[in-house]
């Protein structure tokens, strides 16, 4: 008789775990890397493709601005593009009446200021500096302007902007620029006048 208790479980060895065969096939993983590495070139090679079309629209762009504008003897310049045309004039020869506003006292002109076109509206462009500092030539405007200007700080050291609603279809914005030189400071002035040719109609 064996010596075990009755309800004592014999020992019939350790039992071995049933786990299922693998369904991975050795080849699996070399795959899913090579199809990885197809998607990456693929993505690579339309970036690179877009990248040179982009390129080339710039280059034909830019020799199509520089084969339409057109330099005279005087140094003036024009350009004449489908959607826009740009004309310098002489900033000296720009009144207060043309531009809208009063040109700041002792103001002295840039060489060049402009008059361009897109579609119905028409800007008229002068540049103006002084050595005032520009919080004088911002009280300035803002009383020329009157309280419905709307005032704004622009960001980055751009400047001030005030912007003057006048009659229908024109608008004036002044932008008052400090620039800071090592020698001495001045302050820029570009006056900005919209007419809306078709406006009232």
């Amino acid at each position: 008789m064996s010596d075990l208790p009755p309800d004592q479980p014999q020992n019939l060895g350790t039992p071995q775990p049933n786990w299922p065969p693998s369904s991975v096939q050795p080849g699996a993983s070399a795959k899913s890397g090579m199809s990885a590495t197809k998607v990456i070139l693929i993505v690579v090679g339309v970036f690179v493709v877009l990248g040179v079309l982009v390129v080339g629209l710039l280059g034909f762009a830019g020799w199509y601005i520089v084969k339409s504008a057109h330099k005279d003897a005087n140094g003036q310049t024009s350009l004449n593009l489908p959607f826009l045309s740009v004309q310098t004039v002489p900033s000296d020869q720009i009144t207060e009446k043309e531009l809208g506003i009063a040109i700041y006292p002792g103001a002295r002109p840039e060489k060049f200021g402009s008059i361009s076109k897109t579609g119905p509206v028409t800007i008229l462009s002068a540049h103006f500096r002084t050595t005032d500092p520009a919080d004088k030539v911002i009280a300035y405007y803002k009383d020329k302007a009157g309280p419905a200007a709307q005032i704004m700080s622009l960001p980055f050291g751009v400047g001030t902007q005030i912007q003057v609603q006048s009659q229908a279809g024109t608008s004036v914005k002044i932008l008052i620029t400090q620039l800071a030189k090592a020698s001495e400071s001045e302050t820029r002035i570009q006056i900005d006048h919209a007419t809306q040719v078709n406006a009232s109609k």
